[in-house]
């Protein structure tokens, strides 16, 4: 018997300006077809913007769909480059939820300044948590679990189960992030 298929859901890697057309959005469909024509939203990071496929393309060749693998660019008529981050999504309308308070298990190998930066998917931008740790914990101790509450600065897709790092920004123009840490969602608490 078939499986139904799943919502479609792409993570954007890159974000182009095809100037008039509007904006084409990169990356690999990881889940579900989306066809020209098709209602998208793009969810996460920034208010969500909601409109219909116009193009499709794959190493400069025309599609009429693509599937779960094919690393595409969609056309975003009406919208500029700066309209879009990497690591947002890509999905059908209403298959997806944006959250900005999480309570997670975090190690770090140094203990962490005002706020802890987070980054969800390899490619996509560092969001800022504030942590507010349990009662009774006054200090976190490196390379030693604890679960926190954290407060996104902006709204995430992410999923109860998901791993995430904990990045710093280095002086390095070649290697940008390190990483000092990692962690779990235990919970989505918005």
């Amino acid at each position: 018997m078939p499986q139904p298929e799943l919502p479609f859901r792409m993570v954007v890697e890159d974000v182009f300006n095809a100037y008039p057309a509007g904006a084409v959005l990169c990356g690999e469909v990881v889940q579900g077809v989306v066809r020209i024509g098709d209602e998208v939203e793009a969810v996460g990071l920034r208010p969500v913007h909601r409109f219909t496929v116009s193009g499709l393309e794959q190493f400069r060749k025309r599609l009429t769909e693509a599937r779960a693998g094919a690393n595409i660019g969609v056309l975003v008529p009406g919208m500029r480059f700066g309209d879009f981050d990497r690591g947002q999504l890509l999905a059908a309308p209403g298959s997806v939820r944006t959250y900005t308070r999480l309570r997670a298990t975090v190690c770090t190998q140094q203990p962490p300044g005002a706020t802890l930066p987070l980054l969800f998917s390899p490619g996509s931008v560092v969001v800022g948590a504030t942590v507010d740790l349990p009662p009774g914990v006054d200090a976190i101790t490196p390379d030693v679990p604890f679960d926190a509450t954290l407060t996104l600065n902006r709204p995430v897709v992410c999923e109860e189960g998901a791993d995430f790092s904990v990045e710093i920004e280095t002086r390095d123009p070649i290697r940008r992030l390190r990483r000092i840490g990692t962690g779990r969602i235990i919970e989505t608490l918005d």
